[in-house]
C-alpha cells in the first residue's frame, strides 16, 4: 500500500478548483472558505466513499476530526500544491501510534500535485467565465458546465486509480469512448449514452484499495493474490455506495459488475440478462482495451487478434448483442484507439 497500516485517509480539495476561479492569477497558498470532502477511506468501520457534493467550511478543517473516540489519534495533513497554488490536502489518521512516511507516499503526493494542476488547467479553460452560483443550483438537471466539471473530477480521480495500477489515464478515456460508441449503436438515448460514458471512467475505482505491490507485480499472479485483485469490484461499489446522482449511481453498478460474464463465470457469478446492461457494454470496452494495451505483466496484443478474441467470446464472456454492435462499429473503435494512444 502507499501508506501502511493507516486507520483513515481522506482527501479534501479547494472549492475554487472546481468552480473555475483557480486561474493563472490566483496563486494563493491557502484554503478556500468552502472545501469539498471528495474521498474517505475509514478502515476502522470499513466505510469508503467518493463524493462530489460534500462541502464544508474551512474553519472545520476536517469534518470527522471532532468525532468522539476512545483512543487518541494522530492526524497528518499534507497539502496538495503546485508552486504557489494550493489545491487542498490529504489527511491520514493513525490511532494510538504514529507512522513515518515512506518514499512511495512522497511519490504519490507528487503525482497528486501534478494531477490537480492538470485538472485546474482543464477546468479553467472550460469554465473560466462561469458564475460560481451554478454549483449550488438545485435544479434536478445539471447544467452543461456542471456536467463538464463533474466529468473532469471523475476523469482525474480515475487517472489516479490507473496510475496506481501502472496504467495510464488514456485507458480510462478510451474505455469511456468505446462505451459511448457501443451505447449509441445499441439504441441508448443521448442522455443515457452520456451517463454511460462518464460512469464508465470509474470502472476500476476499487483498485484504490488494492495493495500496490499486487497491482504492479510483473508476471502472473498467484491464485491468492488474484483473489485480492478480484475484490476491486466490491471495493469500488463500497467507495461509490453513497454517492448521489445518476452518473455516480451508474458508476457504482459498473464498478461492481464489469467483470461479470454472460455464461455466469465472472467474479460474482451473475449471468446473462441479470448483469446490468451498461456493465455488459463496459465489459467489452474494458477487455478490448486491456488486450491491445501494454501492461507491467504483458505486451500489447495485435489488434486483429484482440478483435478475434472479443468475437470468439460472444455468448460466453460477452453479451452477443454488444459484440454485434462492436463488430458493426469496429471502425469507430479503431478511430478512438488511434485518437487516444498511450
Amino acid at each position: 500500500m502507499i501508506l501502511k497500516e493507516f486507520d483513515r485517509i481522506s482527501i479534501c480539495i479547494n472549492e475554487n478548483l472546481i468552480n473555475g476561479e483557480c486561474n493563472e492569477d490566483n496563486k494563493m497558498m491557502e484554503y478556500t472558505d468552502h472545501m469539498l470532502y471528495i474521498y474517505d477511506n475509514n478502515k476502522v468501520n470499513g466505510k469508503r466513499s467518493v463524493r462530489l457534493d460534500r462541502f464544508f467550511d474551512k474553519s472545520i478543517m476536517y469534518p470527522p476530526i471532532k468525532t468522539k473516540r476512545d483512543k487518541p489519534s494522530v492526524f497528518y495533513f499534507s497539502p496538495f500544491h503546485f508552486y504557489e497554488r494550493c489545491f487542498g490536502y490529504v489527511l491520514i489518521q493513525y490511532t494510538d501510534r504514529a507512522v513515518v512516511y515512506n518514499k512511495s507516499y512522497n511519490k504519490w503526493m507528487r503525482y497528486m500535485d501534478t494531477s490537480f494542476e492538470s485538472l485546474r488547467r482543464q477546468l479553467n479553460y472550460k469554465i473560466m467565465n462561469d458564475n460560481v452560483t451554478k454549483l449550488y443550483e438545485k435544479n434536478s438537471e445539471l447544467s452543461d458546465d456542471m456536467i463538464k466539471t463533474q466529468e473532469q473530477l471523475i476523469l482525474s480521480f480515475a487517472e489516479i486509480t490507473e496510475s496506481k495500477s501502472g496504467q495510464t489515464g488514456k485507458h480510462v478515456k478510451r474505455v469511456s469512448e468505446y462505451s459511448k460508441v457501443l451505447g449509441e449503436a445499441l439504441g441508448l438515448s443521448k442522455d443515457e449514452t452520456e451517463i454511460l460514458r462518464m460512469a464508465s471512467m470509474m470502472h476500476d475505482i476499487g483498485k484504490l484499495n488494492i495493495p500496490s505491490e499486487i497491482l504492479e507485480k510483473p508476471g502472473k499472479l498467484t491464485a491468492e493474490k488474484f483473489d485480492v485483485i478480484k475484490t476491486h469490484v466490491t471495493e469500488g461499489e463500497k467507495l461509490l455506495h453513497n454517492s448521489p446522482g445518476k452518473v455516480m449511481s451508474q458508476a457504482k453498478t459498473i464498478a461492481l459488475e464489469h467483470h461479470e460474464k454472460w455464461n455466469g463465470k465472472g467474479y460474482l457469478g451473475k449471468k446473462g440478462g441479470n448483469i446490468d446492461f451498461a456493465s455488459r457494454i463496459v465489459a467489452v470496452a474494458d477487455v478490448y482495451d486491456a488486450l491491445v494495451s501494454k501492461r507491467s505483466y504483458k505486451e500489447a496484443m495485435d489488434e486483429k487478434r484482440a478483435y478475434d478474441i472479443i468475437v470468439g467470446d460472444s455468448g460466453e464472456h460477452f453479451d452477443p448483442y454488444v459484440v454485434e454492435a462492436f463488430v458493426k462499429n469496429y471502425d469507430k473503435i479503431i478511430e478512438v484507439l488511434r485518437k487516444h494512444p498511450d
